[in-house]
């Protein structure tokens, strides 16, 4: 199922289809910039991080920006499952935003069939594999609801952790002169996903463990970038640090544990 997937949704990421939407996300960058000036001082999550990914992922999904604010608040009830302290109204707001968001997206599907665009959607609308099988609406529903519930929030959280560990050293000068080096180190010091969990319906293998069935294992990004030999100070943020190497990261730290109850 995996590999089918990624096989129909892969050719909608290639990088020069990525790459349309440059023009796009340089000028609201600098539409949302130039607006701190006017108010004196701003609050960088809200007038920043948190528009851009999702006004980016709107125009990516063919939504028009009119709904941006709308897949915010969805995607705020959704991730809330996951978060500490989860109780029943977090649980229900997290129904009820999937649902009104998947009608939405079935809705906004059945306009794309009808009138394509070069947005993501109606790519996917037309995607087949060897066999010439279609995505069905399910799936390309929960593609949408990924793309935005992962995309938007390591975005927001990646650029609030990355200008919070450059603002406290000499980051802001260096980054003027080295903005890849540095958004790299920005992205390695703290990442926005520290952890994930899997559960394994059938006995593998990961990380030279065997993981029987019924088994939930996590996967931590902190340790090995912590304790990589790549970096001279790997828990320090050093924004004049090097490029961080493609083979030189560890493997996620791995664990694993029985679900109680598990069929």
């Amino acid at each position: 199922m995996h590999t089918r997937l990624r096989g129909l949704i892969n050719p909608s990421f290639l990088p020069r289809q990525i790459e349309r939407l440059r023009p796009e996300v340089e000028q609201l960058s600098h539409q949302l910039i130039d607006q701190f000036a006017a108010h004196g001082s701003t609050d960088l999550i809200a007038s920043f991080a948190e528009p851009v990914p999702v006004m980016v992922i709107a125009r990516f999904l063919g939504v028009p920006d009119a709904m941006a604010p709308q897949l915010l608040a969805w995607s705020h009830d959704m991730v809330a499952m996951y978060q500490a302290r989860r109780d029943r109204d977090v649980e229900d707001r997290a129904v009820a935003a999937t649902l009104a968001f998947s009608a939405y997206m079935r809705g906004l599907l059945a306009e794309h069939r009808v009138t394509p665009g070069e947005d993501f959607l109606s790519q996917l609308l037309t995607a087949r594999d060897d066999e010439g099988t279609a995505l069905t609406e399910d799936e390309l529903v929960t593609t949408a609801i990924l793309l935005l519930n992962a995309g938007h929030e390591a975005t927001v959280h990646a650029i609030g952790n990355g200008l919070q560990a450059l603002l406290t050293r000499d980051g802001p000068a260096t980054f003027l002169t080295a903005p890849a080096t540095c958004t790299e180190e920005m992205l390695r010091f703290d990442t926005p996903l520290h952890m994930f969990s899997a559960t394994r319906w059938r006995t593998s293998s990961i990380a030279a463990s065997n993981c029987g069935a019924a088994t939930r294992s996590v996967s931590s990004s902190l340790q090995p970038i912590a304790t990589s030999k790549s970096f001279p100070c790997p828990t320090s943020s050093t924004p004049r640090a090097a490029p961080i190497p493609t083979s030189a990261s560890a493997p996620a730290s791995t664990s694993a544990s029985a679900l109680p109850g598990a069929p």
